[in-house]
């Protein structure tokens, strides 16, 4: 028999709750592992309905794994109620609650087990992986998943396992050997999944502290990785909310301010932001804050030699202006001056103290975008829909002869000399690409441009144009394709004759799932097409992420495979991660590539923090060369079949890239056997 609260203990609210919903059936727990966060929530609220605290340790033990901010308000909203909780003490989540109430004797831990079974056929695909792997007899496998030298690091649905199930000795056990310092010593580490799902422990709680101790032996281990790594779990990912603290960590931290090692020290310069707030910066100058960002960027920036730049010119130029600065964002736009001087797509500007300065840029268009075409001109891709440009007549394939009277070659020149003296750009590709969707912008709402553009016959128009149309998104593909969403993270389809369509618009961290079910759908076509034109990059976990396409791969037999050709689409606006992960295709020749030469801005990145603590700033540290064996950075990925759209198709809605790797597949198909 199961202990639970007893029924006095429940709240007025949760027996009201219970008295009106008794029409609700309950669902099965599975749901509270679908993929879709709102049929979580509806099971949720579906399960407090039930007015059933013995469910209570159930809820919770979900609630510790999951990973999206509104379920956990749904969480929150339910459990209140069910416990007769008015609100969880400070400092406490719901794990220590649950741990507290089983130490005084009112609860104890009996988790029902989840069976995917019990759910629909229609859900059944849709659940988490973990929804079939909660059991303790997963143990030894889920273990052994957060061990392996190769895979996800850590593996999230093993480290959402032990979370879950942290109520088990040998889980207990586990988390607290060796597991952690050997995940801190790695280098390929996901620090927030890592983190964020440690923070599902009971907080306070033994184990945490446990937890808590074995980071803080890392920080002061010989190991620089193990001990960069923990200094960044406590510091936090740049662009997540994850907080992991760390009692008693400040000594040590502010110890690794002096290392010698730069990731390390600019690490432990974050940290100290965490452990010790309450500190007061230093008060430092503007003129010696950029002296110190100038010193670090030429100390640690690896790309000096392969670009030209000569920073000695560039410090010349840009140091004595340090002395006239007056105000913080003064002092920001001068900091983004020096960062542009790095070329750098991933070098940026992060506010810290301040928040960052706005540079003068033009914002607003009367709602049409270029690309440069296969005779290099900028020719219309997209109108807006009830634009300015729509409702006078522009039309896709049209060639932009003239804005405001000036040659478009002078236009464009004048709007990157504007751009990058603010934005570093890793190539003049994917400058010129930038260049061609956005020189028509101009600084004020409403105002009037003049556009000369030809049509397809020769013939020269001239229209007027209000220029309402602010920053938005822009498709990234220049020809819409029927059931392919441009936005979407992963979307496929099948074309006419029989040619598989894959489009990968982000490397985000549903790849592997994505693709595994883009393949599993398209594994019988005769050709298989990737498009990552306009991949804007991510991350991805090397082992993996390419497997559906690596026929002879014994990894994951399970996972399908694509064995027939393919075409791998590139352009100059895929960059970074969208890189890396198509170098994959070039290094093993498994497709022909097509299009443009990618963007060229590939690296490793660390965070600096400014001296005087108003901003930090993002750059590489190291190049990264994907599946190469050459850097990436500036260069980019060269296609197989250089090719451009031309005007002709664009008028007409035909993809010229994407037509001629049709060709090519559907040729291969009709090729003799060698």
């Amino acid at each position: 028999m199961r202990s639970s609260l007893p029924q006095a203990s429940l709240s007025a609210a949760a027996l009201v709750l219970m008295a009106t919903n008794l029409s609700l059936a309950a669902p099965p727990l599975a749901l509270l592992y679908h993929s879709d966060p709102k049929i979580r929530i509806d099971a949720i609220e579906r399960l407090a309905a039930q007015g059933d605290s013995s469910l209570v340790d159930d809820l919770i033990r979900a609630q510790s794994i999951e990973n999206y901010t509104p379920v956990h308000h749904a969480y929150r909203k339910a459990l209140l109620p069910l416990t007769g909780l008015q609100s969880l003490p400070p400092g406490m989540n719901w794990k220590a609650w649950l741990a507290s109430e089983v130490e005084a004797g009112r609860l104890q831990i009996d988790c029902l087990p989840v069976e995917p079974s019990d759910v629909d056929e229609s859900n059944r695909g849709e659940l988490q992986p973990i929804a079939s792997q909660l059991g303790p007899e997963h143990f030894d496998a889920m273990a052994g998943r957060l061990t392996s030298p190769s895979g996800k690091i850590p593996d999230s649905d093993a480290l959402r396992y032990m979370v879950a199930n942290d109520h088990l000795p040998k889980v207990r056990a586990f988390l607290t050997g060796d597991w952690l310092a050997q995940t801190l010593g790695r280098k390929e580490l996901n620090i927030n999944t890592l983190a964020y799902h440690l923070n599902g422990l009971a907080q306070p709680g033994p184990l945490r502290d446990k937890i808590n101790a074995i980071v803080i032996v890392c920080l002061q281990s010989d190991d620089a990785t193990a001990v960069a790594n923990s200094l960044h779990m406590i510091a936090g990912v740049d662009g997540f909310t994850t907080v992991f603290r760390v009692l008693d960590a400040e000594p040590h931290v502010r110890k690794l301010l002096e290392s010698e090692n730069p990731e390390i020290a600019n690490q432990a310069r974050r940290a100290m932001k965490r452990v010790a707030p309450e500190a007061v910066m230093e008060e430092v100058s503007y003129a010696d804050a950029f002296r110190d960002l100038y010193d670090a960027l030429g100390r640690y920036y690896p790309c000096f030699a392969l670009k030209a730049i000569d920073w000695p010119a560039v410090g010349k130029e840009l140091l004595p202006k340090a002395d006239e600065v007056k105000t913080d964002d003064e002092f920001g736009l001068l900091c983004l001056e020096l960062v542009a001087r790095l070329q750098d797509s991933h070098a940026s500007l992060l506010p810290a103290r301040a928040r960052l300065p706005q540079p003068p840029f033009p914002q607003w268009d009367p709602g049409f975008a270029c690309l440069l075409d296969d005779r290099d001109r900028p020719v219309v891709y997209y109108v807006d829909a009830g634009g300015p440009a729509k409702d006078a007549g522009v039309a896709v394939g049209m060639t932009l002869v003239k804005l405001n009277g000036v040659p478009v070659a002078d236009a464009m020149e004048s709007w990157m000399k504007e751009m990058t003296r603010y934005v570093g750009y890793s190539s003049n590709r994917y400058l010129r690409y930038q260049s061609a969707r956005m020189f028509c912008r101009q600084m004020t709402q409403g105002q009037v441009v003049e556009v000369e553009l030809e049509r397809l016959d020769g013939e020269l128009v001239t229209f007027k144009l209000h220029c309402t149309l602010g920053v938005r998104y822009l498709p990234r593909l220049p020809v819409p394709i029927s059931g392919i969403s441009d936005s979407a993270n992963v979307s496929w389809t099948k074309l006419n004759g029989d040619i598989g369509y894959i489009y990968v618009r982000r490397i985000a961290g549903d790849l592997v799932e994505r693709l595994d079910r883009a393949v599993g759908e398209l594994k019988d076509a005769k050709g298989l097409i990737v498009d990552v034109r306009g991949n804007s990059g991510g991350g991805f976990d090397a082992s993996r992420a390419l497997r559906n396409f690596a026929p002879d791969d014994g990894q994951e037999p399970d996972r399908p495979r694509f064995h027939g050709p393919m075409a791998v689409l590139l352009d100059a606006r895929c960059i970074s991660a969208g890189e890396g992960w198509a170098s994959w295709f070039i290094a093993e020749g498994r497709a022909r590539t097509f299009g443009e030469t990618t963007a060229g801005a590939s690296s490793r990145k660390t965070t600096y923090p400014l001296k005087n603590g108003l901003y930090r700033v993002q750059f590489p540290v190291k190049a990264y060369t994907g599946f190469l064996d050459r850097p990436i950075e500036l260069r980019g990925l060269e296609p197989d079949v250089p090719l451009r759209q031309s005007a002709r198709d664009l008028a007409v809605g035909r993809d010229t890239v994407l037509e001629a790797a049709k060709k090519y597949l559907q040729e291969s198909q009709h090729k003799p056997e060698a």
